[in-house]
């Protein structure tokens, strides 16, 4: 099966020459698959887990690890359009990033995309028994509704209590958030949007992991690197298909 938008922490970088000014860059991988896929049906849910596969993975919940059980993060996006959970690698996979929720300028979400349905409380489960963690990824494509979101403390405190609680839900492991085409005016802002839901998410779940998805190069300085990270449990660095239409 497909392991949409696999991704790994710790990519190269490759030597690019920086596109011209005033040309926006073209949309990531995430924004075309979600364009291409965004009607599509979840997954469907697989038989009914064993009593014994259950069991494994409360008991998981129970201690539910601040770090990996590997020194190696595998990081896995799957896409809610995939055929369904078999063959998927637990046994070699750190997370398992659900792509994907659609965050809103206004904090609310306006389609989960299969999360909360009876095949992705399994893909918990299963992946739990054996110490993978699930996050929920939270998407946005598009500046202004980046910038109305972000630069509101109201909005930003709605999009931290959704996501909290659709995590709670499912007794998943936190957010990653793939926010892309940010503008520069939201640098501080983002920052204090990861901040604040590292405080919300830590008061109310042992060991919450909150990553997110940022440019390999960062053209405009949207992104705060350092305080970021510091509010995060980590960052991708989006290095696949390194090149623009006027580069080398």
């Amino acid at each position: 099966m497909f392991l949409g938008l696999l991704t790994v922490m710790g990519i190269a970088l490759m030597g690019s020459a920086a596109p011209e000014t005033g040309i926006d860059p073209p949309p990531g991988l995430h924004e075309l698959d979600w364009r291409a896929h965004r009607h599509d049906a979840p997954f469907p849910a697989g038989p009914p887990l064993d009593e014994a596969t259950l069991a494994t993975a409360r008991a998981w919940e129970q201690t539910r690890p601040h770090r990996s059980r590997s020194d190696t993060e595998v990081i896995g996006y799957l896409a809610y359009w995939v055929d369904g959970l078999e063959g998927l690698r637990y046994d070699v996979l750190t997370q398992i990033n659900y792509f994907s929720a659609e965050l809103q300028r206004d904090g609310s979400i306006s389609s989960l995309h299969g999360w909360g349905d009876e095949a992705s409380e399994q893909l918990v489960a299963l992946a739990h028994a054996q110490g993978c963690r699930v996050c929920l990824v939270a998407t946005n494509f598009d500046d202004d509704d980046l910038h109305d979101l972000l630069s509101s403390p109201a909005n930003r405190a709605t999009a931290i209590d959704n996501l909290l609680t659709q995590v709670l839900a499912l007794n998943a492991d936190g957010v990653d958030l793939d926010f892309e085409g940010m503008n520069t005016e939201d640098r501080d802002h983002l920052v204090a949007f990861m901040q604040e839901m590292q405080t919300a998410f830590e008061a109310a779940m042992p060991s919450p992991w909150l990553t997110l998805a940022t440019p390999a190069v960062d053209w405009g300085g949207a992104y705060d690197y350092d305080e970021l990270m510091y509010a995060s449990s980590g960052l991708f660095f989006m290095g696949y298909g390194y090149h623009w239409s006027g580069g080398d």
